[in-house]
């Protein structure tokens, strides 16, 4: 009898990996298992497959820096082949984008005055950093804020934006020029013009009056009861007390307390001068009160320190320091409060606390 000859079985090809799309930088890891099969080979498309012999069951790792298609290829029994295909998709990464960075003003502000920072960074981000000529003002700002930096010596002010993320760093720069205050001329007086035609003497005197007018006999008392003028109330007295900030509102947003373990004070001198601390920098200025209990207030200088707790510090910090530029007029409330108003509205709470 004939015999039937023994047909080769199929191959059976497990080909996968666990990441079939990565960020450049990144690792994927190729798993394979075959069957029926007497070799098995693993190559990158575009290779020649000699040398790449793999055993037929195992796991490697690949770090492609770009796309990169993988072949699994399998010799039968027969000595035929079959190739399967697996292709890893890489993505590239880039630095944050840093879409705005701005100053109010732009180029030039007078030594003692404010300048204002902002910026608004997209992308993948780990960190923003804020820099004025190489000192940090700001280690770890949020990717959309702003900040309100004093500088203390006239020339030149290089303000750095650094934002960093997995796709690398990326930076932009301001600078802007501080000028010393320039004193106030005294204004000039204008001397009146001398009278081009003098008057003339009167030729002939008046005579005094032959008979004197004698004096009323009886005086007029004076009124009993004097009329006095129209008088200011005076001001209320907020000098030489150590004051501490309870509570605070932005804009139209709800007041709130400040933040847990920090603290903000205020301290108004007699003279006119100021001092206190915002929470992480300590702050100067001079102040003016005025009639109805009007105030103004011009910070001066103020330390360049960086807090990078508790959370939040800092931006309360400049939100303080921008109301209390705000500040036009304040009252003493019934429980012995300082409150500062601004347009009407009330931005500012302070007790008095012990020095």
């Amino acid at each position: 009898p004939t015999s039937t000859p023994t047909a080769t079985p199929s191959p059976i090809v497990q080909f996968t990996a666990d990441h079939t799309h990565i960020q450049a930088g990144s690792c994927a890891t190729l798993y394979w298992n075959t069957q029926n099969a007497t070799q098995a080979y693993l190559f990158e498309e575009g290779e020649d497959w000699q040398g790449k012999e793999v055993p037929q069951q195992g796991s490697k790792q690949v770090c492609p820096e770009q796309t990169t298609t993988y072949n699994l290829g399998v010799v039968l029994e027969d000595g035929s082949r079959s190739i399967s295909s697996l292709t890893i998709q890489v993505s590239a990464i880039t630095p944050p984008q840093i879409v705005k960075f701005s100053s109010e003003p732009e180029n030039s502000v007078i030594l003692g005055q404010p300048i204002t920072l902002t910026w608004d960074v997209q992308g993948d981000v780990l960190k923003i950093s804020v820099w004025a000529n190489g000192a940090p003002l700001l280690s770890n700002a949020p990717a959309y804020g702003s900040l309100i930096d004093y500088p203390d010596r006239a020339g030149q002010v290089r303000y750095t934006l650094q934002a960093q993320g997995p796709g690398g760093t990326s930076v932009n720069e301001i600078v802007i020029q501080v000028e010393a205050e320039q004193p106030t001329p005294a204004p000039t007086e204008t001397a009146a013009p001398p009278t081009e035609t003098p008057v003339p003497p009167t030729e002939t005197p008046v005579p005094p009056t032959e008979t004197p007018i004698p004096p009323t006999e009886t005086p007029v008392p004076p009124t009993e009861t004097p009329v006095s003028p129209t008088e200011t109330p005076p001001a209320q007295d907020v000098t030489n007390i150590n004051w501490r900030l309870m509570t605070m509102t932005q804009g139209e947003s709800e007041p709130g307390p400040v933040l847990p373990e920090t603290k903000i004070t205020l301290f108004l001198d007699p003279n006119g001068a100021f001092n206190g601390f915002a929470g992480c920098n300590n702050y100067a200025g001079t102040y003016e009160l005025g009639e109805n209990n009007a105030i103004a207030i011009k910070l001066g200088q103020i330390t360049r320190r960086s807090c990078p707790s508790p959370e939040g510090v800092m931006e309360q910090e400049q939100q303080y320091l921008q109301a209390l530029q705000g500040a036009q007029s304040y009252a003493i409330g019934d429980d012995g409060s300082f409150n500062i108003y601004a347009e009407g509205q009330w931005i500012l709470s302070f007790m008095a606390t012990a020095p």
